[in-house]
């Protein structure tokens, strides 16, 4: 097993907190700039707010729009199929060591160690039975037999006690609380008040045990890992931006004015890239985070806020709430400007994200195996 590296991180464990806090910035930074396009150019619904899509389809049906309710469930069907496979990826193939291999017959395979196997058990001992006279009578177990012509004596017969301990030859007994003392005879009771220089441990000792148990700089300064974010989280994040990586180079391609079978195969990539993003975020272990859907986030903010300021749990919400603001108006701006690098921007960021989860993951150095 891995052990704490010098670095401040333990082997096999997630990135640090304060990296996927910047990480999840930039994630959402790239839903936002990637909805600001959809909704713009690809048929007026988002590729990541699925309430929104919803409402759109059901508008859609409500109005017989044929074109409206396509784009609303290409979006759906699209996000429904990242999260998908985000999360066929993200799934831990565990195998049981337990568990018999393939071929193996299941009656030679090891047991598990939480169900042993039955064993039989030992026969029921009767009470022992002594041997009596020749004429077949037992006699009981507590019944002994005593010097030859008297009767048995028995077993409950009171006998010395066992404090009481021989003495000297004229009989008297020696208490056993009476301990050998010093040489001059007397003996030293044993509530005498010990010896205060033998009770003292060594100063140089007492100073060394109160080091050892005080944690040092090094380890008070070691950065914790906190999160889920580990490698198998940043290929997931690649898969990402290569699926945003496509849909920029379709954009450029069609000339940022894409037909109706090209808007709808682009905005089906879009929400399935927005789908994969959402299990990012779940898979790096940040609890309550949201790059993608963020009403809950909102909600939960104003209700701490009106809580009192004691129930505050962080500013990582809000944080995502203003890099969702700021990468929608960064992307409608690209988009009045150069239309043509719109979606390049969010693939972009994606890009970034991935790049720095990477840096960071390299700096983990792998501890010693136990």
């Amino acid at each position: 097993m891995g052990g704490a590296s010098p670095g401040g991180a333990v082997a096999g464990a997630g990135l640090s907190a304060r990296t996927v806090w910047w990480l999840l910035l930039a994630l959402a930074a790239a839903a936002g700039c990637l909805d600001a396009v959809c909704v713009s150019r690809l048929g007026g619904v988002f590729a990541s707010v699925i309430t929104g899509n919803l409402v759109q389809l059901g508008r859609a049906v409500a109005t017989i729009d044929g074109w409206a309710a396509a784009g609303a469930v290409t979006a759906v069907g699209g996000y429904a199929a990242g999260v998908a496979a985000g999360t066929a990826a993200l799934r831990h193939r565990t195998t049981d060591p337990h568990r018999p291999a393939a071929g193996a017959h299941p009656r030679t395979a090891a047991p598990h160690p939480r169900t042993p196997r039955r064993t039989r058990r030992p026969p029921r001992r009767t009470p022992e039975r002594h041997a009596g006279p020749a004429d077949g009578r037992a006699t009981p177990p507590e019944r002994h037999v005593g010097p030859a012509g008297r009767r048995a004596t028995p077993a409950n017969r009171r006998a010395t006690p066992p404090e009481r301990h021989a003495g000297p030859a004229d009989g008297r007994t020696t208490p056993p609380e009476r301990h050998a003392g010093p040489a001059d005879g007397r003996a030293t009771p044993p509530n005498a008040a010990p010896d205060p220089q033998a009770a003292a441990p060594h100063p140089q000792t007492a100073a060394a045990d109160q080091q050892a148990a005080a944690p040092g700089p090094q380890a008070a300064g070691q950065q914790q890992p906190a999160t889920g974010w580990r490698r198998r989280v940043t290929a997931l994040a690649a898969g990402e931006a290569v699926l945003l990586a496509g849909v920029a180079a379709g954009w450029q391609a069609a000339g940022a004015r894409p037909g109706h079978a090209g808007t709808l195969l682009l905005l089906c990539a879009a929400a399935a890239a927005m789908g994969v993003q959402s299990t990012v975020t779940l898979g790096s272990g940040v609890a309550g985070a949201s790059t993608t859907y963020l009403t809950g986030t909102l909600t939960g903010l104003v209700r701490h806020a009106v809580a009192g300021p004691h129930h505050v749990t962080g500013t990582g919400g809000a944080a995502r709430l203003g890099a969702l603001l700021c990468g929608a108006a960064a992307g409608t701006v690209v988009l009045r400007v150069a239309p043509l690098w719109a979606p390049a921007l969010a693939a972009a960021l994606v890009a970034a994200a991935v790049a720095a989860a990477l840096v960071a993951g390299a700096r983990i150095r792998p501890g010693p195996r136990a």
